[in-house]
């Protein structure tokens, strides 16, 4: 039998030549075992993940760079190898009988990021970014390890389509094309992490995914309510985190340590991980501890107190391989942060104390995943999961008394099976229903300062406030000789029911239907057109009822046919991908239609009720976000690459007649990566912001913006490091030039410069 390694999607150029080497051999097979070696020194690869398609075998290499599996049936196999640092290599194996074959495969250390990036998030399943319509963006482990940032949100700043203002300490905000809280998704492994209190201004929880765990993380821009469902109005941000692997060696054990500091006690963080692998069983786990001191804006001495808060997280997954063709998963994660000060508030001088302490959050999941020959069955996974989110507020007014503490905490049970079919080589497509359940808790408390007397308050809800929704959805893929053609539909409906002391019981029950299409043209080998309809939708949650009763403007009064926001977004762009450059191109436009708003109205006839005016929340105002994003590499040697994005946003709130708000100004980025043969990089790269003087009234009165707008501002970042076999060190200069700026939106100005110095040691 003879055996083939293939090499798939490679491309001769300047930057690399040959992704790796292999070795044909006239052998017979069900062992494969190999080693792999840099091609550039030699030098043999520890840790390089090697995983098998449609099965679920998974190995890593050892400290000499061997690998082995065992008990493979003859048959075709696809091997994917991936390193930290290394151009990714696809490869077919052919196997058959009973012999030991030996391969050799060499990485090619890899400065190109675009090139040869691969999603799950547009269609459910993994896909190359180049032949998939779908506008995203990969962030990897690789570049995380790099760049040393603070937070999920802080990491992808820069790229394509994405702003990330700093509302309060340990609260980084991320807003897609101009949209956050509960406009847009944020997902963690497949499960959605927005809860039912989410209001339209911010999404703190992304702040709560362990930045130390995550594998990648993958930004879907335009698309996301077919996918995903609800609140996926202009995207989706999905963070995978690590997957520990399978040994075919016997028992293996591997650790690392992560240490991070910075200048000014800016940051002290410490991360410590392990990982068991057997045959059968593998478990990894880890522990985060981070301390975060006062934030020093550009340009000054004085640090803005109190801005400082401290991070607490821990996580464990284990695989359990049932057979060749049943993987079990078990996830549990959880972050606790504490002591967070809303700066804004109090240096605005209404409240002596405004903290969160804690604010939290815990997932927990398992999932089953299993293969089969079935043409309509290829795979079926099956998920359940449940998560809380705790958050606690204390609060002191100015010249008050009475310091209030207010409690929030939602439990989200969630099931969902889905069920990946391909019928023919040109046609592929993922169905599947999900559920989830949210039950929510709050209380409040007051404390008198003077006395200690603890009395309840008013909470914003009473017991038994509870949402629930149910979606069935199918996604397509299907190549028509040179289309690639996607398209598909959900159907969702949706529950939320609670009491209130004044108005009774209220329940609303919003359904939704949504569907897109997308197709690409390749209008030459190297470059290909695109274009995309994506409809979208946000059910009315909890929060768009939370101030049923006396709010500050007067008394809110419910509306049971409230329905839920949409979106429809059409796109147009090419991407390209030659051994000059590779970039892509995206002009959009999203329509929303039946936002959300708080309009005076009338209850029982009358404008005011107990003497106070009547207000209720209505699908009313009608807006639209258009732009253009675009992002480029260019390979100048093999050791040398060029990269930027652009990003360009406007939008208008077209039933009021003003700009909507928060809206990023023009932006972009541009930068020089560096890795030499021996293991040494570096990176630098320039941030640029355009003044934003287009502002809604919201905008006017936030008291920490600037009169007459948010000013441009230029940021130099530079990273050097070493990537030596058994870790990773970093040094890094933030803010190089020591710029004093403000994100547009932000309440907070954001650091100066900061020296910054992270290692990570394994073994």
């Amino acid at each position: 039998m003879i055996i083939r390694l293939y090499i798939m999607h490679l491309r001769i150029t300047t930057l690399t030549l040959l992704l790796f080497l292999f070795t044909s051999v006239s052998l017979t097979a069900q062992v494969l075992q190999g080693s792999v070696f840099d091609r550039a020194t030699g030098k043999p690869l520890k840790n390089v993940a090697i995983s098998v398609a449609g099965l679920t075998s998974s190995t890593v290499t050892n400290h000499k760079g061997h690998f082995t599996f065992k008990g493979l049936k003859p048959g075709v196999y696809y091997f994917r190898i991936t390193h930290i640092g290394y151009e990714n290599v696809d490869c077919e194996v052919v196997i058959n009988a009973d012999s030991v074959l030996s391969l050799g495969v060499a990485l090619y250390p890899s400065v190109r990021q675009l090139d040869e990036e691969k999603a799950v998030t547009p269609q459910r399943f993994e896909r190359e970014i180049f032949i998939s319509p779908a506008s995203v963006s990969v962030y990897g482990r690789e570049q995380m390890l790099q760049d040393a940032p603070r937070s999920v949100p802080e990491a992808l700043a820069g790229l394509p389509g994405i702003w990330t203002p700093l509302n309060a300490p340990g609260t980084a905000d991320l807003r897609i094309r101009g949209l956050s809280g509960n406009r847009t998704l944020m997902m963690v492994d497949g499960i959605r992490i927005n809860t039912p209190l989410l209001s339209t201004r911010m999404n703190p929880w992304l702040n709560t995914v362990d930045l130390y765990t995550l594998d990648r993380v993958e930004v879907m821009r335009g698309s996301g309510g077919v996918q995903y469902g609800s609140d996926a109005l202009t995207g989706v941000t999905q963070v995978f985190t690590r997957t520990p692997k399978f040994s075919d060696t016997g028992l293996k054990v591997h650790g690392n340590t992560f240490l991070k500091m910075a200048s000014r006690d800016m940051e002290k963080s410490l991360r410590g991980e392990m990982e068991i692998s057997g045959s059968h069983v593998a478990v990894s786990g880890g522990y985060t501890k981070r301390m975060f001191g006062n934030i020093f804006p550009g340009n000054t001495q004085s640090a803005l107190d109190p801005s400082g808060y401290g991070e607490t997280a821990a996580n464990v997954k284990a695989l359990i391989k049932l057979s060749r063709h049943h993987l079990l998963t078990f996830s549990w994660q959880s972050m606790d942060q504490q002591d967070i000060p809303d700066y804004a508030r109090i240096a605005s001088g209404d409240f002596q104390n405004y903290r969160h302490d804690p604010r939290s959050r815990q997932l927990a999941y398992g999932r089953l995943v299993s293969y089969y020959d079935s043409k309509w069955f290829r795979q079926v996974k099956i998920t359940g999961s449940y998560q809380r989110a705790f958050d606690q507020v204390t609060s002191l007014k100015e010249k008050s008394s009475l310091e209030i503490t207010h409690t929030e905490q939602v439990d989200t049970w969630g099931g969902a099976v889905e069920v990946l079919s391909s019928p023919n080589p040109y046609w592929r497509f993922v169905s599947g229903v999900e559920y989830y359940s949210d039950d929510v808790y709050t209380q409040a408390t007051g404390r008198e300062v003077s006395t200690g007397n603890i009395h309840g308050l008013p909470s914003t809800f009473e017991d038994g406030a509870a949402a629930a929704g149910l979606s069935v959805y199918s996604l397509h893929t299907l190549d028509v000789l040179k289309l690639r053609l996607s398209f598909g539909g959900r159907a969702n409906l949706s529950a939320l029911n609670f009491e209130n002391s004044e108005f009774g019981k209220q329940e609303v029950m919003p359904s939704a239907l949504v569907g897109n299409i997308s197709a690409m043209y390749p209008i030459h080998p190297n470059v290909h057109l695109t274009s995309s309809f994506n409809t979208g939708f946000r059910t009315p949650n909890l929060h768009d009822f939370q101030t049923i009763g006396v709010s500050d403007l007067g008394i809110e009064v419910p509306n049971d046919s409230i329905n839920p926001e949409k979106s429809f977004t059409s796109e147009v762009g090419l991407k390209a991908r030659t051994k000059f450059f590779s970039g892509s191109v995206v002009f959009y436009r999203t329509q929303l239609t039946d936002q959300i708003d708080l309009v005076r109205s009338s209850y029982q006839g009358s404008g005011e009720y107990e003497n106070q005016p009547v207000y209720r929340k209505v699908n009313l105002s009608q807006s639209y976000v258009q732009g253009v994003e675009a992002e480029v590499e260019v390979p100048v040697s093999r050791s040398v690459a060029l990269f930027g994005s652009l990003s360009y946003t406007n939008g208008q709130n077209l039933t009021f007649n003003e700009p909507m708000t928060a809206i990023p100004p023009l932006n972009s980025r541009l930068g020089l990566r560096f890795r030499s043969k021996s293991g040494v990089w570096s990176k630098m790269e320039w941030l640029h912001a355009s003044i934003q003087d287009r502002l809604s009234s919201e905008d006017l009165m936030n008291d920490f913006s600037p009169d007459g707008g948010t000013p441009g501002w230029n940021v130099v970042n530079l990273h050097v490091g070493y990537d030596f076999n058994w870790g990773y060190a970093t040094v890094g200069i933030r803010n190089l030039l020591d710029e004093a700026y403000f994100l547009h939106g932000s309440s907070l100005a954001s650091n100066g410069r900061m020296l910054l110095l992270s290692l990570q040691l394994g073994f």
